[in-house]
Order: structure tokens, then C-alpha cells, then sequence
């Protein structure tokens, strides 16, 4: 049974060069309708005001994820859960009241990764805090800082964001 627009057409095999971890999130509280969809390329499209409202985060290498889960209800369908791993150098108090006001909104992000993708969350629905650990470690080589994901509940894998003026405007905000 052919259910909805996606249809079956293979994939070939990748090569060797791509890589994980993200390198910056750009996150905002969450608002209804933030994203445009493209049906026809399956990208989207933040819309203006909200890619000014975003705050941008940056991250070495290792010290962040983007994953996506499918969960499978035979009765209900399908739905996906992204959640977005993010490692906070150091304990600092400007660094706890900003982690505080991501735990205490809904959100939504634009994650860059490590291959230079761009992925939209929060395109249906708020994104949440899950959870949050900080850390100072034992020795003087150990972690300190802050762990926090964010979890994204959604009906549909997360979008890619291709549009040049789109990923200008998003660098822009780093300038």
C-alpha cells in the first residue's frame, strides 16, 4: 500500500567524507507556523522575523548531537523524536541563566553540523528541555560544564534548510 507523497526510488552508496557533530545551534522560543515547507524539494524555511530572533551557540568539536528516533505505534502511525545534545564548556553563572532560559521555554533551533547542513526542529511542534547535568569533575583533565538536550516530538523527519538566503541571514546573526 502506497501511503502519502514519498515513494521509493534507491540510494547509492555514500562516500567516506562525512562527518558528525554539530558546530552551531541557533535557538528561539518556540512560534506557531516559524517554518515554511517546501513539498517539492522536502526543505524548509524559517520565516523572517523569527531568524532574527534567534541567539547563536557555538561548539568544539565532540561536544554535540543531532539525533532522530522513529517511533512506531501500529494503531496511531508513525512519529519522530529529535533530540539535540549540547555541551557547555565550564560552569559560569552568565552560562547558567542562559541554560535556565532555554529549560524554562519552548523552543525551536537551526542546527548547523559538522558536514555543513542545516536542519530545522521545531517545525510542528515546541521543543523542551530533557534533561540537564552539570558537572566539575574529579581531576583537573575532567569535564566541567553543562549537559543539556532538548527534545523535539515531531510528525515528520527533521527538514533541511538549503535556501542561500536563508543560511546567509542565520550567519549574519554571527557577525
Amino acid at each position: 500500500m502506497n501511503c502519502g507523497t514519498y515513494t521509493l526510488s534507491g540510494i547509492s552508496a555514500a562516500c567516506k567524507d562525512s562527518l558528525g557533530g554539530i558546530r552551531k545551534v541557533w535557538l528561539g522560543e518556540y512560534v506557531d507556523d516559524a517554518f515554511t515547507i517546501d513539498a517539492s524539494t522536502y526543505t524548509a524555511k524559517p520565516k523572517t522575523d523569527v531568524i532574527s530572533d534567534l541567539k547563536v551557540y557555538h561548539f568544539r568539536k565532540n561536544t554535540g548531537s543531532l539525533t532522530e528516533t522513529m517511533n512506531v505505534n501500529d494503531n496511531a502511525g508513525n512519529s519522530w523524536t529529535n533530540e539535540l545534545s549540547l555541551q557547555f564548556l565550564k560552569q559560569e553563572t552568565v552560562k547558567r541563566i542562559e541554560i535556565m532560559g532555554i529549560c524554562m521555554n519552548e523552543t525551536l533551533a537551526i542546527v548547523r553540523d559538522a558536514n555543513g547542513k542545516y536542519w530545522a526542529l521545531g517545525v510542528d511542534g515546541p521543543g523542551e528541555a530533557l534533561n540537564e547535568t552539570s558537572e566539575t569533575g574529579v581531576n583537573q583533565t575532567d569535564f566541567n560544564g553543562y549537559n543539556l538536550t532538548i527534545s523535539f516530538d515531531s510528525k515528520e523527519m527533521h527538514y533541511e534548510i538549503t535556501d542561500a538566503s536563508t543560511i546567509e541571514a542565520l550567519e549574519a546573526l554571527d557577525a
